[in-house]
């Protein structure tokens, strides 16, 4: 701190600069040298200004004798521990810069309500990996500092790579488990806001209000609640896995059991249709599905570090390319299977330094959906330029999003590209060598089409699984409604107030002036609920039962 004043005063920044001589923490500042609330710092070796947490009496002399500093080298101090938001004197700050070897989190909690009360702070960490050899304490997780910002309402990023975004600990503990790796990584937290619904101040637009907050997420462990909430079953997913697979095992001749099913792979995309697609892939990978297929490149590694998943479990980025080296790299390290989506795509990431691992790669064609895919003509190049980049590229599938369900004449159609795509693929792969090796997964479907896919290897099945109530189709040009799915979602709200209705009165309000005179009347005596819901939404009368 001395060295530090003395820089201060030297360049002039006296009255601008101050310096604490504390180490920030969770705790109030002592001073008292011999306090619980004090911190041993040893100084680094051949440096003049940074310290780091000096080893416990009984681990000193091992940690010595494997970093190879004497006491002649080092120097240990006593430092108070204090909480910036016992000694800022600020209202709020805009930017937190913390390289604290190992002690981001204890900064960050005693900075909690210095960020609340700052809606515009932009938090910067220098975090070490596990394999930096600067944290020496076994217990040391510093997933745990971003895990802290996520759940305060922040978007945490890697500082160099700003689209690598750290939406739950699993990114980034897989991205430190990266060959080549940065082990010493600088991220950034930014505050996540809610959008106005009027655009930037003008002369007939005013500027936003000053009372307008920032999002922020529902702190559970200090006992805040929500009023309104959705819980998703997770009982009544596993079991409209088991309805699925009974119906179409049925279909292929067995006899009603799950076990006679085909693979089913479960479609995890919009956040599992809004159920949670970390909580769904969880809950159907212990339910034995046979792969999972994403449409989030976080949601991936986030499985990926879940028990319930095993390693060898398919899991492809469906619908998806990989937009750039450093998220082709962090897929390949996961085993998670990208999509090849174009012809373009190709030819960029061709120019991209192969990953330390080989990088897995499905084809898509449009077989007349006319939204993703390549385009059957284009199916033959695609194929021959992932089969040359073997073994950096591994070519282990392809598959298509059928157009139109309902009609018989269109499927036919469809079915009849993909069938020629396919056919042009396998005769590529025959004559490719090891590079046409690699194992080959042909899936199709959305939940409506599932019985044209059955003779491929594999089903593609979404929204089914959730509840939704799918009209199915199958290439007899039949539509029917599986029996038994069940909704997943459940919508819960709190009771906010009770009262009791009097004969005569109106009920609610009017949506038009010329229809109050018309709307209904309380014929009974009716006790109402009224719930936090919204008022617009379900204003109709239709809502009372």
């Amino acid at each position: 701190a001395a060295l530090l004043q003395r820089s201060v005063t030297l360049n002039g920044l006296d009255g601008i600069v101050e310096v604490f001589n504390v180490a920030a923490g969770g705790g109030a500042a002592s001073s008292s040298g011999g306090g619980k609330n004090v911190v041993r710092l040893k100084a680094k070796p051949r440096s003049s200004n940074s310290f780091t947490p000096a080893a416990a009496a009984g681990a000193a002399k091992e940690q010595e004798a494997t970093a190879e500093i004497s006491e002649d080298d080092s120097q240990i101090v006593e430092v108070p521990i204090a909480a910036l938001d016992d000694v800022v004197r600020f209202s709020s700050l805009e930017l937190l810069i913390s390289h604290t070897n190992g002690q981001e989190l204890a900064v960050l909690r005693g900075a909690r309500r210095l960020l609340a009360r700052s809606r515009d702070a932009v938090v910067i960490l220098q975090l070490y990996g596990p394999e930096s050899g600067v944290i020496r304490d076994p217990g040391f997780d510093p997933t745990r500092a971003v895990r802290w910002l996520a759940e305060k309402g922040f978007d945490v990023s890697l500082a160099r790579r700003p689209g690598l975004r750290f939406r739950a600990p699993g990114v980034l503990r897989s991205y430190f488990k990266m060959p080549h790796a940065e082990q010493v990584v600088n991220v950034v937290g930014v505050p996540l806001r809610r959008k106005f619904l009027w655009g930037p101040a003008s002369a007939v637009a005013p500027s936003p209000p000053k009372f307008s907050l920032e999002r922020r997420c529902m702190d559970l462990a200090a006992g805040e609640r929500p009023n309104t909430w959705a819980e998703v079953d997770g009982r009544v997913l596993r079991e409209n896995l088991h309805i699925v697979r009974m119906h179409l095992g049925r279909s292929m001749g067995g006899n009603g059991g799950s076990e006679d099913a085909p693979p089913i792979g479960v479609v995890l995309k919009a956040n599992a249709y809004g159920h949670g697609a970390v909580l769904a892939g969880r809950v159907l990978a212990s339910a034995k599905v046979d792969a999972l297929f994403i449409s989030e490149v976080e949601t991936g590694l986030q499985l990926r570090a879940l028990p319930e998943v095993p390693p060898s479990m398919p899991m492809i980025l469906l619908y998806r390319s990989a937009d750039s080296r450093d998220v082709a790299c962090l897929l390949a390290a996961a085993n998670i299977t990208a999509s090849v989506l174009s012809l373009a795509w190709v030819q960029q990431a061709l120019r991209w330094h192969p990953c330390a691992a080989p990088l897995r790669l499905h084809l898509m064609v449009d077989s007349g959906l006319g939204r993703e895919g390549l385009a059957p003509e284009e199916v033959a190049s695609a194929t021959e330029a992932v089969l040359r980049h073997w073994p950096h590229w591994s070519l282990e599938g392809l598959y298509t999003h059928w157009c139109c369900p309902y009609d018989k004449q269109e499927m036919a159609k469809s079915s009849g590209v993909f069938a020629e795509a396919l056919a042009r693929v396998h005769d590529l792969r025959a004559t490719a060598g090891d590079a046409g090796g690699a194992p080959f997964m042909v899936h199709t479907s959305s939940s409506s089409t599932a019985f044209y896919g059955l003779h491929y290897d594999m089903l593609r099945i979404g929204g089914l699984l959730f509840g939704d109530p799918v009209l199915m189709a199958d290439p007899e040009g039949d539509n029917f409604k599986l029996p038994g799915p069940h909704r997943t979602l459940l919508w819960k709200s709190r009771i906010s107030a009770l009262r009791w209705s009097r004969p005569g009165e109106r009920y609610a309000r009017c949506g038009e002036a010329e229809k109050c005179a018309t709307s209904p009347l309380f014929k009974h005596r009716l006790l109402l609920a009224t719930i936090p819901v919204g008022g617009s939404e379900f204003s109709d009368t239709l809502v009372l039962s």
